[in-house]
């Protein structure tokens, strides 16, 4: 059986020292300081990856490489960034790497950059703050934020994306039988990029906004009036199909419009 890696990497935040009054409101004007880490690992290709922040931004790129590069830029005033302290530790044994930024009123904001074998899984990707863009992974992948804007190109297995305030891309590369799409947002708008050939069974609802579709769509089966209402319904929410149907696609919007589109 082939081992793997694994790689644990801790951002936490130490209190330096109490502030007065006085030197809380000099340190508020401080102008922001700006610290770098950087660091490179062997990493399988059908590894694991897990990043959960307070606050920052994420990005996920892809190489040919067998290794995963981390570079880490801190930012905020000067004590914050003193705190914010990253250790890294990796084992032989298993194949994953946790990220994690301890949370902390005062921590400094984390901007992650990653590159990433093609094949790695995504288990669980979180900023509290920030925006999360990923690009050419093969892999699964699982996003989250709760505030930001989710961005995911070139996908190829199973997706899973939520947003409590933030707009959600997905531009789908590869959708194969055994996959699935769940696209979640409370204030945002979706936007679904397909491959041409789709098959997939969709469901789709926004409480606020409209559902448009590129992608012809064969609704399920509905015994109703024409009429004003029924069209205002299916402007708001659909269920049926793409192509033979079969995989499942959900979208769900609570103020939002829902995009389907070809990629």
């Amino acid at each position: 059986m082939k081992k793997f890696q694994m790689i644990l990497i801790t951002v936490f935040f130490v209190d330096l020292y109490s502030l007065s009054t006085t030197e809380y409101i000099k340190s508020f004007f401080t102008p922001d300081e700006k610290e770098n880490y950087s660091k490179e690992y062997p990493f399988e290709d059908n590894g694991i990856l897990e990043i959960t922040l307070p606050k920052g931004n994420i990005t996920i790129h892809s190489w040919k490489n067998k290794k995963l590069l981390i570079d880490a830029f801190k930012k905020g005033p000067k004590e914050n960034v003193n705190g914010t302290t990253i250790v890294s530790k990796i084992s032989p044994s298993m194949g994953q790497l946790a990220i994690k930024v301890n949370e902390n009123k005062e921590a400094a904001n984390v901007d992650l950059k990653i590159m990433v074998p093609e094949n790695v899984k995504l288990k669980n990707i979180s900023t509290d703050n920030g925006s999360i863009i990923i690009k050419n992974v093969s892999g699964p992948i699982s996003a989250q934020t709760k505030s930001g804007n989710i961005e995911i190109k070139n996908a190829y297995s199973k997706v899973n994306a939520k947003a409590d305030s933030g707009k959600i891309v997905l531009k789908q590369k590869q959708f194969n039988k055994e996959d699935s799409i769940f696209l979640e947002t409370l204030n945002g708008e979706v936007q679904l990029y397909l491959p041409k050939n789709t098959s997939a069974d969709i469901q789709a609802k926004t409480g606020r906004g409209v559902i448009t579709s590129q992608v012809s769509v064969t609704l399920s089966s509905l015994t109703t009036k024409l009429n004003k209402q029924y069209w205002n319904q299916i402007k708001k929410e659909i269920m049926g199909s793409i192509g033979e149907g079969g995989a499942p696609i959900t979208i769900d919007v609570a103020r939002g419009n829902i995009g389907i589109f070809e990629y």
